[in-house]
């Protein structure tokens, strides 16, 4: 017997993040999602919240200051 849960939803942001910081859900685990593509998507979301917050973490020098 297979049981799935679609009214259970975990407490998130608008980047999937739970009330966890740096804790991400994504696909059927964040009660978003019924599908392979907007399982997708949600992973799509995360990773550039992931990538704009590491971008914020590291300042990356502009390329011409930057020597081989």
């Amino acid at each position: 017997v297979e049981v799935k849960f679609y009214s259970s939803r975990l407490e998130l942001s608008g980047a999937l993040e739970t009330k966890i910081r740096n804790l991400f859900t994504i696909g059927d685990g964040a009660g978003v999602t019924r599908g392979l593509i907007q399982a997708s998507a949600s992973g799509v979301i995360v990773a550039k919240e992931i990538l704009k917050r590491e971008k914020q973490k590291t300042k990356i020098a502009p390329k011409a200051a930057r020597t081989p």
